[in-house]
């Protein structure tokens, strides 16, 4: 009979060990997931308008959103708007918005016909001059004067 030789191999970890390491990433993963969906940018309380043109993509839109400080990252934007199925139920307006809202919130915000677009009512009083008109839009954040005046 032949003998066979034996190869000094290094012990491989156990499945133990690697059930424990697995399910301690699976773990750690899920916090961090829902800290990026649950918890605010930041504690300010500023308001912020954003305005979504129609036929904006969400990609646009999520730098847009990153550029105001509205969301933490624009890939997680992005992820959670494609898993939920709300990348087409984005809706056009204007919105107020604060960095003391969650991206969850935010995203409400931006699909839920109950979410927070912003009219204003602007009564133009009688005999305002275009300087007086532009200056009232201005006061009301609707349009830069010098942009109104050049509009008009």
């Amino acid at each position: 009979m032949k003998q066979e030789k034996k190869q000094n191999r290094p012990p491989l970890p156990s499945v133990k060990k690697w059930g424990i390491g697995l399910g301690l990433a699976i773990v750690l993963l899920t916090i961090y997931g829902l800290s990026q969906l649950y918890s605010p940018v930041s504690n300010s309380q500023e308001i912020v308008f954003v305005d979504v043109e129609p036929n904006m993509t969400v990609r646009t839109l999520a730098v847009r959103l990153k550029n105001q400080n509205l969301i933490k990252t624009e890939k997680t934007f992005l992820l959670y708007l494609r898993f939920t199925n709300l990348d087409k139920k984005i809706r056009a307006g204007r919105f107020k918005l604060s960095p003391a809202y969650s991206l969850t919130e935010t995203v409400d915000f931006l699909t839920e016909k109950k979410g927070s677009q912003n009219f204003l009512k602007v009564t133009i009083p009688e005999g305002y001059s275009i300087h007086e008109i532009a200056n009232l839009l201005d006061s009301n954040n609707l349009i830069n004067a010098d942009d109104f005046k050049v509009y008009v």
